[in-house]
């Protein structure tokens, strides 16, 4: 591929789009992949090797909120005179996933790159509420919890009071020591 044609590719997977532009930075960025590609072409024809290069953006998602720092892999063969994408590298906080290239049609776009990354932060910002849930969510499909309602009432049912249930006492009984006068008075007992 040709650098215009990778510029394509990124345009078309929204690399290049509003969440990536801030005021007039996006042509100096293109003019650095440029130059960097004429750099990286140049000493690879002179060394006979293909050359690499990294090219890094950042973009901006949920109204700013979200930075999304990315790294563009590219590596150039003098042979064949080839471009090439190899793998981008993104962070969304602390998370970060490679994405290995073997064609150019691999390529995620912008915004399935975001939720991916947005995915594993909000599961990891509620990971105990998450591990809770599981747990809860287990423990109440397990078979052996199930309660068969034709069954007479186990002894320890949640619904059912304890087997040696005993209606109490309407009284408790003469208070030892009695009333105090006082609260006889209160009470006019």
């Amino acid at each position: 591929m040709t650098i215009e044609e990778n510029i394509d590719l990124l345009e078309q997977k929204a690399y290049l789009s509003e969440h990536f532009k801030t005021g007039g930075h996006m042509g100096y960025w293109l003019d650095d992949l440029k130059a960097r590609f004429e750099q990286c072409r140049v000493e690879a024809i002179l060394s006979q090797e293909p050359g690499r290069f990294i090219m890094e953006a950042m973009g901006r998602f949920e109204n700013g909120l979200d930075l999304l720092f990315i790294s563009f892999r590219f590596s150039y063969d003098p042979a064949e005179d080839d471009l090439q994408l190899n793998s981008i590298h993104a962070r969304l906080r602390k998370f970060q996933k490679t994405f290995h290239l073997s064609k150019p049609a691999d390529l995620v776009t912008a915004d399935a790159l975001h939720q991916t990354l947005t995915k594993a932060s909000a599961l990891n910002e509620h990971k105990d509420l998450y591990q809770d849930l599981k747990g809860q969510f287990r423990r109440e499909r397990n078979p052996e919890n199930d309660y068969d309602p034709d069954a007479p009432f186990r002894k320890r049912h949640p619904d059912r009071l304890s087997g040696d249930y005993e209606k109490p006492d309407e009284s408790i009984g003469p208070l030892k020591g009695g009333l105090s006068p006082e609260l006889k008075r209160r009470f006019r007992l």
